[in-house]
């Protein structure tokens, strides 16, 4: 996993050459074990990937033993509303937003 994906807000790079399957997983792993949350909301957009990437992160989630909230293709302001109207303790959003389409 590259240090140049990480930035002081979001994770950030091309799908399949700098954020991978294995990427999602060992993020979600990372975060589990960090934060030790008991609930995590996750969403995805239309983008290329997104839905995998956000599906292999669910996995790594669950194998922690943390509750996912999967909520599927939505517009990033709904994990917001999801996190506070679910009082999940951590959510995420899987979107290619400041990239290319690839």
């Amino acid at each position: 996993m590259s240090n140049k994906i990480f930035h002081a807000y979001d994770i950030r790079g091309l799908y399949k050459t700098e954020i991978t399957i294995e990427t999602a997983v060992r993020v979600g792993l990372l975060l589990a074990d960090e934060y030790k949350p008991k609930t995590v909301l996750i969403g995805y957009d239309q983008r290329i990937g997104s839905e995998e990437l956000a599906n292999a992160m669910t996995d790594a989630f669950l194998d922690s033993g943390v509750d996912v909230l999967f909520i599927g293709l939505v517009p990033t302001p709904l994990v917001y509303f999801g996190v506070n109207h679910h009082k999940a303790d951590m959510g995420i959003m899987v979107t290619a937003s400041h990239n290319p389409k690839e």
